[in-house]
């Protein structure tokens, strides 16, 4: 493995094609020919890429998105049937016996509850606020200008604008960097000082990955919809707390334990039958999320970079590769299995290249 990784770095190159049409001369973006599982796909990186492989993650983000809608719709659903089931005859009067009137009331309130954040949250203000709540500080000084010196050449490969970019970093005691929402990169001081300059523009390169692939922007939406259902979760648990308490009291012991049971019984279906379903799901459109932020880190030139640098963190982590029920909780592939793609990505360019 290390031998494939540290190559003669001169021979991979990305093989530009020149179209002639009515005597002009016509530059496209970087491409190469990746093959994945017997499929040949022309790659190219310009800010936007074309593979089949793109389609397909494109794909799977979006039923991953459809599917968290649906699944927090149904929890928020369910909560506010179950608050008019038990408020309606005390502070809902207008509602009793009136059906449709009620349907449409949650309805609206469920919609709203995981809406409304979803939206917020792919704000500005409410991506600004996330970095924050992580950690992330504005670079400033000699830390700014090394981070700006290092996405001017990602950005000049990926004919992208480093003024678009947010660059943070955060005293964080671990070797991480992570992007957020449409334009925010933050890195952990101990990266930056640990690793090399090679290495942390791979990583970079790889973070650029998420953001052009629209990666970070669908995790804030999944997050902002997920939020109701977050606040659910806790209701649920200090309700269920206070009955526990309220429930010896001879009046209202019966009935109490009866509102027990069906939050109970709703938070267990719930849980079992939508979220931890979601959750495995979740999982796997982020590993293949990753897998693509390394295919566009290739895509720029910088995949032999990124690799030494996922090289380094396995030194660091010996984390080896993982049995398959492990992966199913991770929501990262194991370095190993990463580097065994990236390998595969740069040999398939260097075959490229030479038959060119």
């Amino acid at each position: 493995m290390k031998s494939c990784l540290t190559g003669r770095r001169g021979n991979f190159f990305i093989h530009e094609e020149k179209n002639r049409i009515a005597g002009n001369s016509f530059h496209g973006p970087p491409c190469f020919a990746v093959r994945y599982r017997n499929h040949v796909s022309f790659l190219c990186y310009n800010g936007e890429n074309q593979s089949v492989y793109w389609m397909m993650e494109k794909t799977m983000n979006l039923l991953l998105l459809i599917f968290t809608f649906i699944t927090n719709w149904i929890v928020s659903a369910s909560f506010w049937a179950l608050y008019f089931l038990f408020t309606v005859p005390f502070f809902h009067e207008e509602l009793a016996g009136n059906y449709e009137l009620l349907t449409e009331r949650i309805l609206q309130l469920s919609l709203a509850c995981v809406l409304v954040p979803a939206v917020l949250s792919g704000t500005g203000v409410m991506q600004y606020f996330f970095v924050r709540e992580n950690g992330g500080r504005r670079a400033a000084g000699e830390t700014k200008m090394y981070l700006e010196r290092l996405m001017r050449d990602i950005c000049r490969r990926g004919m992208l604008e480093l003024s678009d970019f947010r660059l943070y970093t955060a005293k964080a005691d671990d070797y991480n960097a992570w992007a957020i929402g449409g334009n925010h990169i933050t890195v952990t001081e101990r990266l930056l000082n640990e690793f090399s300059e090679e290495e942390v523009k791979g990583i970079l390169a790889h973070e650029v990955g998420h953001l052009q692939n629209g990666h970070s922007r669908l995790g804030l939406l999944r997050y902002g919809m997920e939020w109701f259902s977050g606040i659910i979760v806790y209701v649920y648990s200090v309700v269920t707390l206070l009955l526990a308490f309220l429930r010896w009291i001879p009046v209202l012991g019966i009935f109490i334990g009866i509102v027990n049971f069906f939050i109970l019984i709703q938070y267990y279906f719930l849980k079992i039958f939508l979220q931890i379903p979601l959750w495995f799901f979740t999982q796997f459109g982020s590993r293949r999320n990753e897998y693509a932020a390394d295919e566009y880190a290739c895509g720029l030139g910088l995949g032999m970079e990124l690799a030494v640098g996922l090289v380094h963190l396995e030194h660091i982590f010996h984390s080896g590769r993982r049995d398959w029920f492990s992966r199913l909780f991770d929501d990262h592939p194991d370095i190993p299995s990463r580097l065994e793609r990236i390998r595969k990505i740069l040999m398939e360019r260097e075959r490229g290249s030479s038959a060119g």
